[in-house]
């Protein structure tokens, strides 16, 4: 988006789909919020690497946890997601203790 913000693709309970194309890892499975970035083109790997970074930062703010992913099924997440080239889920939510 131009205006330097997150831009909500989908809305809604993917919790089971988002688990099963990150190959059943537990910080997505058990997040109760997941960001996923990517976009079109060469420098959208790039783009994602900044807004993670400010993800991160945003969630030690709010004593959150996060981690970038970045093991998933391309293709199945694209459709799930509608951005063309995925590059990172970042799960959110209160870290383990």
């Amino acid at each position: 988006p131009r205006s330097m913000e997150l831009e909500p693709l989908r809305l809604g309970d993917y919790m089971d789909e988002l688990c099963s194309l990150s190959l059943r890892q537990h910080c997505v499975c058990r997040a109760p919020a997941t960001v996923v970035l990517g976009g079109e083109g060469l420098a959208s790997e790039v783009e994602a690497g900044l807004v993670a970074q400010n993800v991160y930062l945003n969630a030690v703010q709010e004593s959150l946890g996060t981690v970038a992913v970045g093991a998933f099924e391309d293709e199945g997440l694209s459709a799930l997601s509608g951005i063309e080239r995925p590059s990172y889920l970042l799960p959110l939510g209160y870290p383990a203790r």
